[in-house]
């Protein structure tokens, strides 16, 4: 109660201290080094998407997710996809470890090829917070595909690297194109300057 008391307060102060800001652009941080709480003003931050400030980050992945209605992307997923490109915002090209193709069948199985590994297991789409797409996995994935690397790691950091699932946020998809979006965070040694970085992964249909 106190603490929603103090958030009450705080957007209170911010209003008369900035006149006529909405509310909405206001952001109250909750941190170790401000633990009575810090105004931010989001006009104030950083929204380049190629050095995003971390505050921003929900906001710009849900204004960036496709709009377009599950049924629509079921329908638009079906068939076979081809890598084309991972870029930034700024059109340079980034080194990201991602599949090489994807197949979406009727049935929700999905074929994923990454490094020459094929990788089998159902896929669904559900319009949720962040993410669209959740791909499950018919057997556990380490997020490291190189087997001699593999092989000096200690068991329990290999299993902390194994995931069953995967989501994926999707900001175009049409009868060409597939275009995936994911926030890459930099700086992340210094959370005071970190910041993401907008990497866009790019399909062409094929059949």
């Amino acid at each position: 109660m106190k603490h929603k008391l103090l958030i009450l307060l705080l957007t209170i102060f911010s209003s008369i201290c900035f006149g006529q800001t909405n509310p909405e652009d206001i952001i109250i941080v909750y941190d170790s080094l401000n633990p009575k709480g810090k105004i931010l003003l989001k006009n104030e931050l950083t929204s380049n998407l190629d050095s995003l400030s971390t505050h921003l980050l929900e906001d710009k992945t849900s204004e960036l997710l496709s709009k377009k209605d599950t049924l629509t992307i079921k329908n638009l997923l079906n068939g076979q996809w081809i890598l084309e490109s991972i870029k930034r915002s700024n059109e340079e090209s980034f080194n990201l470890q991602t599949s090489q193709k994807l197949t979406f069948n009727e049935n929700t199985n999905f074929i994923q090829i990454i490094k020459g590994d094929t990788i089998t297991g159902k896929w669904f789409v559900k319009n949720e917070i962040n993410s669209n797409l959740l791909l499950k996995y018919d057997k556990p994935q380490i997020s490291i595909k190189d087997k001699e690397i593999l092989k000096y790691l200690p068991e329990e950091q290999i299993k902390a690297m194994t995931y069953s699932s995967n989501i994926f946020s999707i900001m175009e998809i049409n009868n060409q194109s597939l275009i995936f979006f994911t926030f890459i965070p930099e700086n992340v040694e210094n959370f005071d300057e970190m910041f993401y970085r907008l990497i866009l992964i790019t399909y062409k249909r094929v059949k």
